[in-house]
């Protein structure tokens, strides 16, 4: 990091010593934002600066800026000191954006830099740049921020001679093989420290269990397990009759939608960011999906149908047109009668053959399973 931080000193020595001119800063969100465009050498350069202001009582960021790749390519990712700071960081480059997080544990007083990208001009013309992303706080309240930037930039590199190369000045090729092969966090989330039950190496997966043949959920098994969402056991067994907890359901649940889990925050007291499902707690709740009792999320207990279902709705954004018609409807608890309803409208639950849901009965990792598969149909 330290050698990171000191190329972009040098570099932007360079920058700053050539014309300069702020384009944007701070239109209203609650986030410091700087864009300035510089003439280096024959070519320009767009550096784009995110910090928390100085009065902030925020305790994180996510930042993300999005760029058009034909005609920017990154020169530069150089992590501000909110980042070095925080428990939870990570840096994510990919083709046509650049994401940053970090969190710390209390307010972060008197603001600073999260992050610098400098951006070198691969082709000449009008560059529309996003910044968005959001804010977090203690209490976890969060204020979202977007800031749409237009730019025009000029791209002279094929006027050099060959070989020649204008002072600080590297070419877009360059940029982006110096980029990958680079890391770009010193302190990489929380990993977990302990794998969930039903663990098994990718390699070994398989789509024929000794336990499965002839049940009524084998097939939504078998693509589950094909797709990677879920695992079998190493004894060549998936026990489809467990019951599963808090913590495993919402892992399969976010592992099926795809949800970023490259960050782990303490939101529940009994959620340590430490634990192997810390992460994927972080992503539910982030998504709306997971909110426990506002104080405790209960990741060791057996999730239950209505939990279940709450989950998967909030999970595919459906609401009720009616009631569910069950014979133990009076059993569904009221936070759950609207979910319930709506997943039985959409086929994705069905109840039992005496008519009943058993709204309180635990989960089974083949009802898991079966929910899991219609709520990627439905989201897809």
């Amino acid at each position: 990091m330290a050698k990171s931080m000191a190329l972009a000193a040098v570099f932007m020595s360079a920058v700053i010593a050539a014309q300069s001119c702020v384009y944007a800063a701070n239109s209203g969100a609650p986030v410091d934002i700087t864009v300035s465009k510089n003439q280096i050498g024959m070519g320009e350069s767009v550096l784009i600066s995110v910090s928390l202001p100085s009065d902030t009582d925020a305790n994180g960021a996510e930042v993300r800026i999005a760029y058009p790749q034909d005609m920017l390519s990154v020169n530069e990712v150089t992590e501000g000191g909110v980042m070095e700071g925080a428990y939870a960081n990570s840096v994510k480059q990919d083709t046509g954006e650049v994401r940053a997080v970090a969190i710390w544990e209390d307010t972060i007083y008197g603001g600073g830099s999260v992050i610098s990208v400098l951006l070198t001009a691969a082709e000449s013309g009008s560059a529309d740049i996003t910044v968005d992303g959001r804010c977090t706080y203690t209490d976890l309240s969060s204020v979202t921020f977007s800031e749409e930037i237009n730019i025009d930039i000029d791209q002279t590199y094929e006027d050099l001679a060959e070989g020649d190369q204008a002072i600080g000045e590297t070419a877009p090729d360059a940029d982006r093989a110096n980029t990958e092969n680079e890391s770009t966090s010193d302190t990489e989330p929380p990993k977990s420290t302990e794998a969930p039950v039903q663990t098994q190496a990718a390699a070994e997966r398989r789509t024929a269990f000794k336990d499965t043949d002839g049940h009524w959920a084998e097939s939504e098994i078998e693509q589950l397990v094909s797709a990677g969402v879920i695992d079998g056991f190493d004894d060549g067994t998936f026990r489809p009759n467990e019951t599963v907890t808090r913590a495993q359901f919402i892992k399969m649940l976010v592992s099926a939608l795809g949800l970023d889990t490259d960050t782990a925050v303490k939101i529940f007291d009994d959620v340590d960011r430490s634990a192997w499902y810390s992460p994927y707690v972080t992503a539910a709740y982030s998504a709306g999906i997971a909110e426990g009792d506002g104080t405790y999320f209960y990741p060791e207990s057996e999730i239950t149908r209505e939990e279940m279902s709450l989950m998967a709705a909030r999970a595919c954004g459906l609401s009720a047109n009616s009631t569910a018609e069950f014979s133990d409807g009076d059993d569904i608890s009221p936070w759950a009668e609207e979910a319930v309803a709506a997943l039985t409208e959409k086929g994705m639950i069905q109840g039992f053959e005496d008519g009943t849901f058993r709204p309180k009965q635990p989960a089974t990792r083949a009802q898991s399973a079966v929910i899991l598969l219609r709520l990627i149909d439905q989201v897809i």
